[in-house]
């Protein structure tokens, strides 16, 4: 028996289990294989292993006759809200518009997503929207012309089977750290300080904080998977320390990030030295490693990724980025292009992004129990409090009201006079590692 139909049939026995019987044959093969392209699990493969999970726009449409039918096709344009500003670094005028949109349409059961653009995206966010700062031109995409791209299965490599760690097998992307950038006085060491909002409150290359955290766990999380996919997608906690910091280097502890959970995250610098997950560690950033050589979708390159169009071994090959911040308050890790690992500076747009995210193993999963058995999982306001201390010390709590929006009306059953208000609101509070509504 081949090595790949072992792992097929290994991953239908794990989702037999998860979802009861499936008759093999017929429709009801036909149902197993759709169950498939659902649930991934990344213990039945080995580390360097490519599994597909989850679909995003990837390659460019060229045929005429399609990109014809795609352009009769009714859709309704969405604004990226990408970001452009003054070309300066020190004013923080950035600020998202419309120039670039797209849409997304299905046709002939295929999905589709279209993208124009009226001016081009700057390659980094404080930058003027023009061709001269802009790297689409370079890739082949013009201003005031929609290209069509194919979503398409992703494609992910096994990093640990055991904890279910992937990563994507490509740049799927291309999108700033941080999305604004403000630079003002100097930091604990003495350098240039770089906030990422205009109120300067944290750092710009504070990852907990940072537009690309936000982008993978919306956009990308609920553009590429759909409600079954992510029942199967773990929280993960995750440590933002400084590359620096990671590895005991005391003194840079300010340009930690607090940790996060999430569901979809950059992997970190320490991950990416990781012989474990079949990286090379020898000599740590000075290592051209191919392992972490990545190229982009053609999508990416449309959003402006940058790629090596040198004659070396790297051509075709782009950089991308690290969730860990570097040693200056703009600065990230990146992996370079021809494999090793640098920094970037965090509004810049050309980078690429490889999500990762960790997969239910059979472990974690339900599969472990029987019919009647309870579980826990997810949490709900559910008990009332009634230790008046308690509710003392909660109503202390600051907290933003929220509207439930419930309706009420006129009392008619046929004047359509329901309106949804405000006169029921709730308010999340922590206090004392716990969470009340």
């Amino acid at each position: 028996m081949s090595k790949g139909l072992k792992k097929a049939l290994s991953v239908a026995l794990c989702l037999i289990m998860l979802f009861g019987t499936v008759a093999i044959g017929g429709e009801g093969f036909a149902d197993l294989l759709d169950a498939l392209t659902v649930k991934a699990s990344a213990e039945n493969y080995e580390a360097g292993d490519i599994i597909e999970f989850g679909s995003y726009p990837q390659s460019k449409i060229t045929d005429s006759s399609l990109i014809s039918a795609l352009n009769s096709q009714s859709g309704i344009w969405q604004s990226y809200n990408y970001y452009s500003g003054s070309g300066s670094r020190v004013d923080g005028q950035m600020t998202a518009s419309n120039y670039m949109r797209y849409k997304d349409v299905t046709y002939n059961g295929n999905k589709y997503r279209a993208v124009i653009f009226d001016s081009y995206r700057p390659y980094w966010t404080g930058n003027i929207s023009d061709i001269s700062t802009a790297y689409q031109d370079d890739n082949g995409y013009t201003a005031g012309t929609i290209y069509w791209f194919k979503y398409e299965p992703l494609k992910w490599r096994v990093l640990d089977k055991n904890a279910g760690l992937v990563m994507c097998a490509t740049i799927i992307d291309s999108q700033p750290y941080n999305n604004y950038i403000i630079k003002n006085g100097t930091d604990g060491y003495g350098y240039d300080a770089c906030w990422g909002d205009s109120a300067q409150t944290y750092y710009a290359s504070n990852y907990a904080k940072s537009s690309i955290r936000q982008w993978l766990n919306n956009d990308f999380y609920n553009t590429a998977f759909s409600d079954e996919q992510k029942t199967n997608i773990m929280t993960k906690t995750l440590n933002n320390d400084c590359r620096f910091t990671l590895y005991g280097n005391s003194g840079y502890e300010e340009y930690d990030a607090p940790s996060t959970s999430d569901k979809v995250f950059l992997l970190s610098y320490d991950q990416v030295i990781n012989i474990g997950y079949g990286f090379d560690d020898l000599n740590h950033d000075l290592n051209h490693d191919p392992a972490r050589r990545l190229q982009g979708s053609d999508y990416a390159k449309c959003q402006g990724l940058w790629v090596d169009d040198s004659s070396s071994e790297y051509n075709g090959n782009s950089s991308w980025w690290l969730r860990s911040p570097d040693i200056y308050s703009d600065g990230a890790n990146t992996v370079r292009y021809y494999g090793d690992v640098g920094s970037g500076s965090v509004a810049d747009t050309n980078y690429g992004v490889v999500p990762a995210l960790q997969l239910y193993t059979s472990s974690e999963n339900n599969s472990n129990y029987s019919v009647g058995d309870i579980i826990e999982f997810g949490s709900y306001p559910q008990s009332k409090i009634t230790d008046s201390s308690l509710i003392s010390a909660l109503n202390s709590q600051s907290g933003t009201w929220q509207s439930y929006n419930y309706y009420s009306g006129s009392g008619s059953w046929t004047d359509g006079q329901m309106t949804a208000s405000n006169y029921m609101r709730y308010k999340d509070v922590t206090y004392n590692g716990n969470k009340y509504r």
